[in-house]
């Protein structure tokens, strides 16, 4: 159950960054940083977990 809501949030992160990025007319930072963010929850929940 954890992983799913782990993965969930990831995707939600990606894609608001990418939708925030259309909507604004620069995808490519958006959704960089969506994807940074999407990546730093996992990594935090990754590490809190050990």
């Amino acid at each position: 159950m954890r992983y799913e809501i782990i993965g969930s949030l990831f995707f939600i992160l990606l894609f608001l960054g990418v939708f925030v990025g259309i909507i604004f007319n620069k995808v490519e930072l958006f959704g960089f940083l969506g994807l940074l963010l999407g990546l730093g929850v996992v990594f935090l929940f990754r590490k809190r977990k050990k």
